[in-house]
């Protein structure tokens, strides 16, 4: 089966855009402590370290901050700055600043996103866009990279799920002590931190206010800017909404069987989609409990090698989540039943492909996830989160087990496992966990098939902002990449004062794969 994925074919399009120009090897500015005399925080312009061409008209630098905001005299860290201009004569004098997710994700996709695709079009019609690569991401520095992590799909073809896994946290152990040793203070980067980070940026470029963007981890990091330094922010767009205080860990499973509650009820409310699969719900779990009793070989090529992949339940599931967090729910009933039937090559090919991936993409650059600073964050919020305020899924595992299907609770509990070695020192609580009252224009946009940050999570955080819009869109984890999401943010940019013609979210549905 084809795979149609809009997010991916849109992410790989600009990465092949850009594939012919490749970023210049430069040596990145090294962190110091301050010289006496030094005005922290300042902008430094300096060459750009994302691969962009001069009709692309972007600046870039570095904004310079203390690694640890508590201490004077902490040594300085640099955040890389790009500055997207507006293809206005005229532009609004409030930019734009995007707030990427993760946290930790590649820059790259964000970047060429601006510069190649409607997203950027549209967005800088009006006004400059600007990119910060946060506090240890992508090209900041320190950059809190774990290259060695990298993990051939060779390695752990014919491993279980948990196996592979086990692998993983072995490379992840050796990656954190190698941050530490280098003398970085993993327990600053955290979104506290980020937050004043973000509102120093504001400050030096001279803003009197700006507009925030933020997906997924980047719409917790932008609620705590609008809570805590609300003069500055004009407005706010929250894409895959997390609110301080939501407790992933303890969330997790909810938050996979809401996603998978949405995929069965949607099919069984499309006439075509519930006759050519009556009861895709039991289906999928006869699936995940024959892979768990019986794990399965599959003989596949992917990339011009052939692997021999051991299929369990796990990888079943990591297949299901991965798809409908890519705006692939529609195709998962028609790899379901044919799953059911024996045949696995989409679960395979899920799995090759990130699997592969791991050998490869895990070096220092424009496309590379930077997963020191994304354990540094979940971690340090999660160690701040014991006691996350209820009203939120906050069962035990023993109650999880209880729940939900085995083979959820199993898959979601391994996802902060790091975390028991990964050793960084709580925020405050109350800092961190203080509700965002707030009466700034806000615009919030959530995936009806989101496995991560569903509606479940996010609409009492709304019931707080006076002055928000919130829409539940028929796509995954992102919302702007449909043609409704990216209209109702251009909308809100325009007038943040009235809500958005939403009449585009009425007119969306999902066009479900069938039997041929």
């Amino acid at each position: 089966m084809v795979r149609v994925n809009r997010l991916l074919t849109v992410l790989v399009l600009v990465v092949l855009l850009l594939s012919a120009c490749q970023p210049i090897q430069r040596t990145p500015l090294a962190t110091t402590p301050p010289e006496p005399g030094d005005v922290i925080p300042r902008f430094v312009r300096t060459p750009c370290l994302y691969p962009t061409r001069p009709e692309d008209n972007v600046e870039c630098g570095f904004l310079l901050a203390p690694e640890v905001r508590s201490q004077p005299e902490s040594r300085v860290i640099r955040l890389h700055v790009l500055i997207f201009k507006s293809t206005s004569d005229h532009p609004a004098p409030d930019p734009l600043v995007l707030l990427n997710g993760g946290p930790g994700s590649p820059g790259g996709p964000m970047v060429s996103g601006i510069l190649r695709s409607d997203v950027g079009r549209v967005w800088r019609a009006e006004r400059d866009v600007i990119y910060i690569d946060q506090r240890g991401a992508n090209f900041s520095v320190p950059g809190l990279h774990c290259p060695a992590l990298g993990i051939t799909a060779e390695d752990v073809a014919g491993l279980l799920y948990a196996a592979q896994d086990a692998r993983y946290l072995a490379a992840l152990q050796d990656c954190y002590g190698v941050l530490v040793e280098k003398g970085i203070n993993l327990s600053a980067y955290n979104v506290l931190n980020s937050a004043a980070d973000i509102n120093d940026l504001r400050t030096v470029l001279g803003y009197d206010q700006i507009n925030l963007y933020g997906f997924s981890y980047g719409s917790l990091l932008a609620m705590v800017v609008m809570r805590d330094y609300p003069a500055g922010i004009r407005s706010v767009i929250l894409d895959a909404v997390w609110p301080p205080g939501v407790n992933l860990q303890c969330t997790k499973p909810a938050c996979l069987q809401h996603a998978l509650d949405a995929l069965f009820a949607g099919c069984a409310a499309d006439q075509a989609c519930a006759a050519a699969y009556p009861d895709l719900e039991a289906t999928f779990y006869a699936v995940a409990d024959r892979l768990r009793a019986e794990p399965v070989q599959v003989v596949q090529a992917f990339a011009g090698k052939g692997y021999t992949v051991t299929v369990d339940d796990l990888k079943f599931l990591n297949h299901v989540v991965y798809s409908l967090q890519m705006d692939a729910a529609n195709l998962l009933p028609a790899e379901i039943d044919a799953a059911a039937a024996g045949d696995y090559r989409e679960v395979v090919h899920t799995w090759l492909y990130h699997a592969t991936a791991q050998g490869t993409y895990l070096r220092k650059g424009w496309e590379s996830p930077t997963l020191g600073l994304y354990y540094s964050v979940m971690c340090s919020y999660l160690n701040s989160c014991s006691s996350c305020p209820t009203g939120q899924n906050t069962l035990s595992d023993g109650e999880h087990a209880a729940v939900y299907h085995p083979t959820l609770v199993d898959y979601a509990g391994r996802a902060f496992n790091p975390c028991t070695f990964w050793q960084v020192a709580p925020m405050n609580q109350d800092a961190l966990l203080r509700p965002v009252r707030s009466a700034i224009p806000t615009l919030m946009l959530v995936g009806e098939f989101d496995p991560g940050l569903p509606s479940n999570l996010s609409r009492s955080a709304a019931a707080l902002l006076s002055h928000s819009y919130y829409y539940e869109l028929p796509v995954g984890h992102v919302s702007i990449f449909s043609p409704c999401g990216l209209s109702l943010t251009a909308a809100f940019l325009a007038n943040p004062q009235a809500a958005p013609d939403s009449q585009c979210v009425a007119e969306m549905s999902t066009r479900w794969v069938l039997p041929r």
